[in-house]
């Protein structure tokens, strides 16, 4: 987590939250496992790419660690 300590532009931060997006999404499609739950939230993910904390919280409970 340390890009969250670094101070960052605005324009840096909407980058990072795209790509963030993106892999997170990526990993979602490829997942055969968690294909259902992705259904339900690919639409609210593809809405605000600002839900990185409610994704990480939900994959967690998915994936063991």
């Amino acid at each position: 987590m340390e890009i969250l300590k670094e101070k960052k532009l605005p324009s840096e931060i909407e980058e990072i939250n795209l790509e963030m997006k993106n892999e997170i999404l990526s990993l979602l499609k490829n997942s055969e496992k968690l294909k259902p739950e992705f259904k339900k939230f690919s639409n609210e993910i593809l809405k605000n790419g600002n839900l990185a904390e409610n994704l990480l919280s939900f994959l967690e409970t998915k994936i063991p660690r």
